[in-house]
C-alpha cells in the first residue's frame, strides 16, 4: 500500500524508481566501487553525476527550489545551481563509498572516518536500559552512520522503507548484512517489524531512524526554513510510544573530505499525557535540528522533490 500511495505521487516517483533506484545501477555502481582505482571510480562518478545533473531539467529545477528555500531571500543563482551539482556529486560519492564500505573494519576505519563524537552520550543513555532511537535523516551518509555506531561496539538496527524492487533491496541488504548491521524493514501491512523494533530495544540496541521525508504527506506540518513541510509522524510516535531515549546524529563529508559522525546530546521529550500537543511539540524539537544541519550542509541533502507543501 505505502508503495501504490507514493507511485501516485508522480513528482516523486519518477525520480525516486525510473532514474536511480534500479538494480542494475547499484550493481554498475558496486563493480565501480569494488574492481576500480578509487581516484578512478570517483572521476567517473562525478562525471556521471554532472551528466545526471544537466539532463534530468524537472529534478534539477525541483532542486532549485528547495535550495533557495534554504538560502531565503536574495540567494544567489550561481551559489543555487553550484550547491546543486554538488548534491549529486555527493550523491554519486554517497553510492560508491557504500559499496566500498564491505570492506571496512576498525583496523581501517580511520581512511574514511575523521572523527566519531558522542560515545559517551550513547554510552549514557544506554545505561538506562531502554535501548535507543538514533534520529537522523536523508544527510551525509546514514549508513556510514549506522556502521559507525556497529564497529563502535553497538548492536545497531536500521529501518527502513523498502525499495520498490526486491532485487534492489536484495543487493543492499547484503552489503548491511555482511557489515553486521540489521534491517528491519516497515511494512505497514504486517506489526511483525514493530515485533522486531519493540524486541531490539527490550535488548537494550540501537534503532536508527530517518525523519525527515514524507512523500505521502500523511504526516505533520512543521515549520522548516520559515515554510510549512510534512514530516512523518512514526519515527516521534515510537519514541513516544516506547519511551526510549532519543538521540540526533548525523554523519557528514567534512572540509577535510572525510566523514564525520556526530551524535548529539540526547532530545527532551515532552510527555504531559496530551500526546496530539506533546506529538508536535517533540517533532518541532527534532526539525530544528535537522533544520540546523540541512542548513550547514545543503549539498549533501538528498530529497530531490519539492520540499515543501505547496
Amino acid at each position: 500500500m505505502a508503495n501504490d500511495n507514493f507511485r501516485n505521487n508522480k513528482e516523486t516517483y519518477r525520480y525516486h524508481y525510473n532514474y536511480l533506484n534500479k538494480n542494475i545501477v547499484f550493481k554498475l555502481i558496486a563493480f565501480g566501487a569494488i574492481y576500480f582505482p578509487k581516484y578512478l571510480a570517483d572521476e567517473i562518478g562525478r562525471i556521471i553525476a554532472a551528466f545526471l545533473y544537466f539532463i534530468l531539467k524537472d529534478v534539477r529545477t525541483r532542486q532549485y527550489k528547495n535550495i533557495r528555500h534554504i538560502l531565503g531571500n536574495g540567494a544567489d543563482e550561481r551559489q543555487v545551481r553550484l550547491i546543486a551539482l554538488k548534491v549529486w556529486r555527493n550523491w554519486g560519492k554517497y553510492l560508491l563509498d557504500f559499496f566500498r564500505f564491505s570492506n571496512l573494519n576498525n583496523s581501517n576505519l580511520h581512511s574514511f572516518v575523521a572523527e566519531i563524537k558522542g560515545k559517551d552520550i550513547i554510552d549514557k543513555v544506554l545505561a538506562k536500559g531502554r535501548g535507543a532511537i538514533i534520529f537522523t535523516a536523508h544527510l551525509g551518509h546514514w549508513e556510514l552512520g549506522a556502521l559507525c555506531l556497529k564497529l563502535t561496539g553497538y548492536k545497531t538496527n536500521v529501518i527502513m522503507s523498502p525499495y520498490e524492487s526486491a532485487d534492489v533491496n536484495t543487493t543492499v541488504g547484503k552489503i548491511r548484512e555482511k557489515n553486521g548491521i540489521t534491517t528491519i524493514p516497515i511494512d505497514e501491512g504486517s506489526p511483525a517489524f514493530i515485533i522486531k523494533i519493540l524486541k531490539a530495544l527490550r535488548n537494550n540496541e540501537l534503532i536508527t531512524i530517518q525523519g525527515d521525508r514524507d512523500v505521502e504527506k500523511k504526516g505533520l506540518l512543521i515549520n522548516f526554513f520559515g515554510s510549512p513541510a510534512y514530516f512523518p509522524k512514526g519515527p516521534m510516535l515510537l519514541a513516544m510510544k516506547t519511551k526510549s531515549p532519543v538521540i540526533p546524529a548525523f554523519t557528514v563529508v567534512g572540509s577535510d573530505g572525510l566523514y564525520h559522525s556526530i551524535a548529539e546530546e540526547e532530545m527532551q521529550i515532552e510527555d504531559t499525557g496530551n500526546e496530539e500537543k506533546d506529538l508536535r511539540t517533540n517533532m518541532e524539537r527534532m526539525v530544528r535540528v535537522i533544520e540546523r544541519y540541512v542548513g550547514k550542509y545543503p549539498d549533501q541533502w538528498y530529497n530531490f522533490y519539492y520540499f515543501w507543501e505547496k
